[in-house]
C-alpha cells in the first residue's frame, strides 16, 4: 500500500492538476475511486521465472520463424523495452517488428494472413509445376 500511496501522491495528483486544471487536490474518496480502477500485474520475467518461460514459449510457437532463436528474441525484446523505458517512449507492432528484423530475427506472418500466404504458396508451386511441363 505504501507503493500505491507514493504512486497516488506523485502521478495522480500531477495528472489531476495538469489535465483537469483544477486548483483543489482530489479528495480521499476521489483517490480511492481512481485507485480502484488500477490493477498492478507483477510479472516474473527474471531468468527462469514463470512469465519468462511463458513468453519464450509464445515466441517459439507463435511469433518467430526459428524456435531456436527464442533466447535471442527474448534478449532483444528486453533490450528494446529497456531503451523504451530510458527514453520514456514506446513502440507499436511495426516498430517492434522492425527492431527484431534488425537483430536478424525472422518473424512469422501475422496469423490473419497465414491462410492467404499458404494459398499463394500452393498456387505458386502449381504454376511452377505447370510451367515446367512446357519445357
Amino acid at each position: 500500500m505504501k507503493c500505491l500511496s507514493g504512486f497516488s501522491n506523485i502521478c495522480i495528483h500531477r495528472t489531476w492538476q495538469l489535465n483537469w486544471r483544477l486548483i483543489r487536490t482530489p479528495t480521499d474518496t476521489e483517490l480511492q475511486d481512481i485507485l480502484r480502477l488500477i490493477y498492478v500485474q507483477i510479472l516474473d520475467i527474471d531468468s527462469g521465472g514463470n512469465d519468462e518461460i511463458y513468453a519464450k514459449d509464445r515466441l517459439r510457437t507463435g511469433v518467430i520463424e526459428d524456435p531456436a532463436q527464442s533466447d535471442l528474441a527474448w534478449g532483444a525484446l528486453i533490450n528494446i523495452c529497456t531503451q523504451f523505458a530510458v527514453s520514456r517512449s514506446g513502440g507499436d507492432r511495426t516498430t517492434l517488428q522492425n527492431l527484431l528484423y534488425r537483430e536478424c530475427i525472422s518473424l512469422k506472418p501475422v496469423r490473419s494472413y497465414q491462410a492467404d500466404i499458404e494459398k499463394l504458396r500452393e498456387y505458386s508451386y502449381a504454376t511452377v509445376a505447370a510451367l515446367s511441363e512446357l519445357d
